[in-house]
């Protein structure tokens, strides 16, 4: 499944986590995880959350997709190295500080 329709949130032309939303989000956990999220990032207004949510997914979905067509995906110390590495990048991308030039550039 991953490595057949992580595509479809890469490359939509639609907020990428308006379309996780609307194919289930994750259901009941997905949307508890969301409002966890909002409150573990108070620097981020709801303009740039959801704006680095929509970059989480399609990184995500990109990298998820990318690493499942590999020979032996998800098994093996590889696999838990690549896992351990998309949780820190993620993490990296939802905590950063805010620029000052991002600020001013919200739309």
């Amino acid at each position: 499944y991953v490595a057949g329709f992580s595509h479809e949130l890469v490359l939509t032309e639609d907020s990428a986590l308006v379309k996780a939303g609307r194919n289930g989000g994750g259901g009941e956990s997905g949307l508890q995880t969301g409002e966890l999220l909002k409150a573990a990032l108070p620097h981020l207004n709801v303009v740039i959350y959801r704006a680095r949510m929509d970059l989480a997914i399609r990184m995500g979905s990109a990298a998820l997709g990318n690493y499942a067509r590999q020979k032996n995906a998800f098994k093996g110390t590889g696999a838990d190295f690549f896992v351990e590495n998309l949780i820190d990048s993620m993490e990296g991308l939802l905590s950063a500080p805010v620029s000052k030039n991002t600020k001013s550039l919200q739309v």
